[in-house]
C-alpha cells in the first residue's frame, strides 16, 4: 500500500475505505426540523420549551456527523481530502445568506435604532461577520439567558461561528492526523478516533467543570467543541454503525428523541448549561443518528415522512431570520418589563415567526440553493473563496463606512450655552455603562438562590449594622450607601436579587414563564441569614420595582388581577416586616424611583443638542405603585418606615434625565447611573444616620 503525501490543500492517507454514507438522509433533514422548531418556540416564548434552546446542540451534534462524513467519504474516493474544495464549499453554503441576512438587519437597524444601540449592532455585524461572535457575547456580562431580542439583533449568530471556528480546525486535525500517519497510512482512521476521543473528553471535562463557575461559559468554544465531536464520532464509526439491527434502532431513536424533548421541555433559564446538562440532547441527537442507518425503524422513517425533511432543509434559513424578525417586532410593538426587557405582544412574535418563515423559504430557492448548485462555482474552488472574502468584507464594510459612534459626543464646549441648554459631561454611552461596581457577586440573577458568601462592605468592623435588601432597584441604592456607611463607620450587609420582591407573595418568572421559585427560596434564606447575624442588624433598607402588582401567583400559582392584588400583597408585608423586625431594630421601606418611557441613554444620543427632549412628565411616571405602597402600608408595624426619594430625583412637573452639573441620572429607563446615585450622599446620609445611631 501506497504510503500518501500532504500536500498545502489536501491530506492524502490510509487505505481507501468504502464510502458508507454518500447517500442523501432524510430523517436527518427530519432531525434538524425539530431542531429548528424547539429553537423557535423558545424564543418565541413558548412556555412548554423553556429549554428548547438544546436545538442548537443538536444542530451542533448534526453539523459534527455530515461534515466528517463528507471529508472521510472524500477520503475514501480519493485517497486524499482538499482543504481547498472543502472550505469553497463551506462558503457556498454558509455565507451568501448569512451575508444577506447581516446586511438585511444592519438595514432595518439603522432606521430603528437610536444611534446608541446602533454601535452595538454594528460592533455585533462585524463579529458575527468575521466568526467570534461567541467571543463577544461571551466577554459581556449579560447571560445568553438574559439576553432579548431587542438588546441584540444578531445574538443568535454565536452558534455559527462556533461552528465555524470547527469548521476551520477540524480539517486541520485531519492534516496533522494524516501527517503522523504518514509512514502507516493503515493508523490514518485509528489515529483519527484517538485524537478525536481526546479533543471530545477534554472539551467535556471543561464543560462540566467551567460552566457552574459562569453564565457565559454557555458561549465558550471549548465547552461545545465535545458536541460536534460527539457527531464526528459517529461518522466515523458508520461502517459498525450499518449493522445495528432494527429492534435495536428502534429502541435508540425513540429514546433519543425523548432524551431532546425532555430537556427541551423540563430545562430552563435556571438549569447550568451547557455543562453535564447538555449530554441529554446530546445523547439524543446521537441516539437518533444511529437509529438513521436502520431506515425501516420507527423514529427514521417518522423523521423522513411528511412536512419535516422540507423544513429541515430549510432550517438554516429560519435559524438566521427568525431571531432579528422577533427583535423588530419587540422593538415596534413591545412593553418594558421589570427589568427593563422588552416583550412585544403575542400576535407580533407570531407574524415574526411566520414571516421568518417565508423568508427562510424564499432565500432557500433564490439565494442558497442557486449558489450551492453553481457549476461555475463548483468548478472554482479559488472562485468561491474569493467571494466568500467579499461576502465577509461587505457587512464589515457597511458597519465602518457608517459608525455611528462619533454621534455619541456631546457637542463641543465652544457651542454658546443657549444652543446646549443642558451640557452633558458623560456621553450617553458612558451613563449606560455606568451601573454598580464594587457589589461583587452580592447581587444575583434569576436562576439563582444562593446566599454563601460574606456580603459585608462599608466599614466591615463598624459597630453599626445596615443591611440593604431586595430586586435592581435596590441594588443601585448600593453605590451611596456603601460610600455613606464608610464615612460614618457602618457595616453594610447588602443581597439583592433581580426581579425578585422582598415581601413574601410568591412571583411569575415572566422570562422562565413559570412561578419565581428561585425568588421564594432566597427570601426565605435571607431571612434567616439577617436572623443569624452577631446581634441586632441596626436598619434594614428595602428596595423594590414597581413591576409586581400583575405578577403575584395565588395558593394555585395562578396570577392575581392588579385589581385584586392588594390583600395578597398586605398579608406578604405583614410577614416580611414581620421576619425583619426579629433581626433588626428598625426596616425602611424605599419607594420606588421614576420610572422612564424609554431607555434614556438611547433617547439622549438622538438628542444631544437638547437633552431636555428626553425629559418625562411626573404626573404619569412617578408613583406608579400606588397600589403595593398602600398595601405595604396597611401591613406595617412599629419599626417601619416609609422613604420616598422621588422628589429629589423629580423636582418638578418634567422628571429631568440629566442633572444641572450634565451627569445623566438613568443608564437605562429606571436604573440610576452610579456616578448620579452618589451625588445622593448627603440625602441619605440625613435620612438614615439618625436610624441607625439612635439609642
Amino acid at each position: 500500500m501506497a504510503v500518501g503525501t500532504v500536500e498545502a490543500d489536501q491530506v492524502r492517507s490510509g487505505p481507501r475505505w468504502p464510502a458508507h454514507d454518500a447517500s442523501y438522509r432524510p430523517d436527518i433533514d427530519g432531525l434538524r426540523a425539530v431542531s429548528i422548531l424547539l429553537v423557535v418556540a423558545f424564543h418565541a416564548g413558548v412556555s412548554w420549551f423553556g429549554g428548547g434552546y438544546v436545538g442548537v446542540d443538536v444542530f451542533f451534534v448534526i453539523s459534527g456527523f455530515l461534515i466528517t462524513g463528507l471529508l472521510l467519504d472524500e477520503h475514501a474516493r480519493n485517497g486524499r481530502i482538499s482543504m481547498l474544495g472543502f472550505y469553497a464549499r463551506r462558503i457556498r453554503r454558509l455565507l451568501p445568506l448569512s451575508a444577506l441576512v447581516l446586511i438585511s438587519t444592519l438595514l432595518v437597524g439603522w432606521f430603528l435604532l437610536p444611534p446608541l444601540d446602533r454601535v452595538t449592532l454594528f460592533a455585533d455585524a462585524r463579529a458575527a461577520a468575521l466568526y467570534f461572535a461567541n467571543w463577544r457575547y461571551a466577554g459581556q456580562a449579560t447571560a445568553y439567558s438574559d439576553t432579548g431580542p431587542s438588546d441584540s439583533l444578531l445574538v443568535h449568530y454565536w452558534s455559527l461561528s462556533i461552528e465555524e471556528q470547527f469548521y476551520v480546525m477540524w480539517p486541520l486535525l485531519l492534516l496533522a492526523v494524516g501527517l503522523v500517519a504518514r509512514r502507516r497510512p493503515v493508523l490514518f482512521r485509528p489515529t483519527l478516533g484517538v485524537a478525536l476521543a481526546l479533543v471530545g473528553i477534554g472539551s467535556l471535562l471543561a464543560s462540566a467543570i467551567l460552566t457552574p463557575g459562569g453564565a457565559n461559559a454557555y458561549y465558550w468554544t471549548h465547552v461545545r467543541i465535545w458536541e460536534l465531536a460527539t457527531g464526528a464520532g459517529l461518522a466515523l464509526a458508520r461502517p459498525l454503525l450499518h449493522r445495528i439491527a432494527p429492534r435495536a434502532a428502534g429502541v435508540l431513536g425513540a429514546t433519543g428523541m425523548v432524551l431532546i424533548v425532555l430537556a427541551a421541555m423540563s430545562f430552563g433559564q435556571d438549569t447550568i448549561f451547557p455543562g453535564a446538562a447538555a449530554l441529554l440532547p446530546v445523547a439524543g441527537s446521537a441516539m437518533v443518528l444511529i437509529a438513521g442507518f436502520a431506515p425501516r425503524a420507527r423514529v427514521p422513517r417518522i423523521l423522513a415522512g411528511g412536512p419535516l425533511p422540507a423544513i429541515g432543509r430549510i432550517s438554516y434559513g429560519w435559524y438566521l431570520w427568525h431571531w432579528p424578525a422577533i427583535g423588530i417586532a419587540v422593538l415596534l410593538t413591545g412593553r418594558r418589563l421589570e427589568d427593563d426587557t422588552m416583550m412585544a405582544a403575542w400576535w407580533a412574535i407570531v407574524l415574526a415567526v411566520i414571516a421568518s418563515l417565508l423568508l427562510a423559504m424564499a432565500s432557500h430557492r433564490l439565494v442558497e440553493q442557486p449558489v450551492r448548485r453553481s457549476q461555475r462555482l463548483a468548478a472554482a474552488p479559488r472562485l468561491s473563496v474569493a467571494s466568500g472574502i467579499l461576502l465577509t468584507l461587505l457587512p464589515v464594510g457597511m458597519t465602518l463606512a457608517r459608525d455611528p459612534e462619533p454621534q455619541l459626543s456631546p457637542p463641543d464646549p465652544a457651542v454658546a450655552e443657549s444652543e446646549v441648554p443642558v451640557r452633558l459631561v458623560m456621553t450617553p454611552a458612558e451613563a449606560r455603562d455606568d451601573g454598580v461596581r464594587g457589589m461583587r457577586s452580592c447581587h444575583i440573577g434569576f436562576g439563582r438562590d444562593d446566599l454563601d458568601r460574606p456580603c459585608a462592605f462599608g466599614d466591615p468592623q463598624g459597630d453599626r449594622t445596615i443591611a440593604l435588601i431586595g430586586d435592581s432597584h435596590a441594588q443601585h441604592w448600593f453605590p451611596v450607601l456603601d460610600r455613606v456607611a464608610r464615612a460614618r463607620g457602618w457595616k453594610l450587609l447588602a443581597w439583592t436579587k433581580s426581579a425578585c420582591a422582598i415581601v413574601d407573595v410568591p412571583i411569575y418568572n415572566y422570562r422562565a414563564f413559570r412561578p419565581y421559585e428561585e425568588c421564594s427560596s432566597w427570601r426565605h434564606r435571607l431571612f434567616d441569614r439577617l436572623r443569624a447575624e452577631p446581634g441586632m442588624i441596626d436598619l434594614v433598607v428595602i428596595g423594590r420595582s414597581r413591576g409586581y402588582a400583575g405578577i403575584v401567583l395565588n395558593d394555585d400559582g395562578e396570577r392575581i388581577d392588579r385589581e385584586a392584588v392588594a390583600p395578597f400583597w398586605e398579608a406578604g408585608a405583614r410577614r416580611t416586616y414581620a421576619a425583619l423586625l426579629e433581626a433588626s431594630r428598625a426596616v425602611v421601606q424605599l419607594e420606588d424611583t421614576p420610572w422612564g418611557p424609554r431607555d434614556v441613554p438611547a433617547c439622549l444620543s438622538e438628542h444631544l443638542d437638547d437633552p431636555r427632549a428626553c425629559e418625562f412628565p411626573a404626573e404619569r411616571f412617578v408613583n406608579r405603585d400606588a397600589v403595593l405602597v398602600a398595601a405595604e402600608r396597611a401591613g406595617a408595624p412599629e419599626g417601619v418606615q416609609f422613604v420616598d426619594f422621588s422628589r429629589e430625583i423629580c423636582p418638578s412637573q418634567l422628571c429631568p434625565v440629566v442633572t444641572d452639573e450634565g451627569l445623566i441620572i438613568y443608564r437605562d429607563a429606571h436604573h440610576m447611573t452610579m456616578s448620579f446615585n452618589l451625588t445622593l450622599a448627603p440625602l441619605v446620609r440625613r435620612t438614615f444616620a439618625p436610624l441607625v445611631e439612635r439609642g
